[in-house]
């Protein structure tokens, strides 16, 4: 009984640590601070005793689990987060804040997939999966010039890959933004191609340059900001994205073919 009665202490009253793939997340900030809102990924678990602790510029939120009962019944919390002096906010070891912009998981897994290396091409497939280019765009064979430089990655996109009008329109617009991302997240990437058939049978061939990105991020920056109410200011260079998961956000963020 003695040992039972513990067991029941430990997973309704006492609990475990919430761990990093153990919640979901909204937050809304509002002036000089920021409210998080915690809920769980686990319908049976309830959440408690949630603890703000800055160290340092750095917010660290924890929290408990315990299974629901008539205890804890709710699996959600919400945590105030004072924003002055604080430059980034973790969430039970899991980056979701920092310099003024929210860090979503696929950024995290994405800042994780980077490669320096063009010729590396198990990364690349992974990066471009990550990016879904084949949902998005269509599918693809992979070209990449590596023998001198600039290195190229060129994308061959395959007929099966262009099903609609939208896939043809949209090309101009969407590959070149795609392309800015891979060539932030591949370090000695110089250049991006993608090639298509289209239905009348003509090839196509297309590809932009690290410099033109480079010439192009004040334009979408500049829009991003007229559309979103955000004053951020263009990097020089589209490798300094990816130098921190926060500057790969706002990569990702104003190089979003579909904001």
């Amino acid at each position: 009984l003695l040992f039972i009665a513990g067991v029941a202490v430990k997973i309704f009253i006492i609990g475990q640590p919430v761990t990093e793939t153990g919640f979901g997340w909204a937050m809304m900030e509002y002036g000089d601070r920021l409210e998080l809102t915690v809920v769980s990924n686990g319908s049976a678990n309830a959440f408690k005793d949630f603890d703000v602790e800055i160290r340092d510029g750095i917010a660290y939120v924890t929290g408990r689990s315990v299974l629901v009962s008539s205890l804890y019944r709710e699996g959600r919390a919400t945590v105030d987060i004072p924003l002055e002096g604080v430059s980034q906010i973790y969430v039970c070891g899991r980056l979701i804040w920092a310099d003024g912009v929210a860090v979503y998981p696929e950024t995290l897994r994405l800042y994780d997939l980077k490669t320096p290396y063009t010729g590396d091409m198990p990364a690349l497939n992974s990066i471009a999966n990550a990016l879904e280019i084949r949902p998005h765009v269509g599918d693809y064979l992979n070209s990449l010039h590596t023998s001198s430089e600039p290195y190229r990655w060129t994308l061959e996109f395959t007929v099966d890959g262009w099903q609609g009008i939208n896939k043809k329109t949209y090309i101009h617009e969407d590959m070149p933004r795609y392309a800015a991302q891979l060539l932030a997240l591949v370090g000695n990437l110089s250049e991006v191609g993608w090639t298509w058939t289209d239905e009348d049978g003509v090839f196509h061939e297309e590809f932009i340059t690290l410099e033109e990105v480079n010439a192009l991020l004040p334009e979408w920056t500049d829009a991003y900001n007229a559309e979103y109410g955000t004053c951020w200011v263009a990097l020089s260079d589209i490798k300094d994205y990816a130098a921190s998961p926060a500057a790969l956000q706002k990569l990702l963020h104003i190089t979003n073919p579909y904001n």
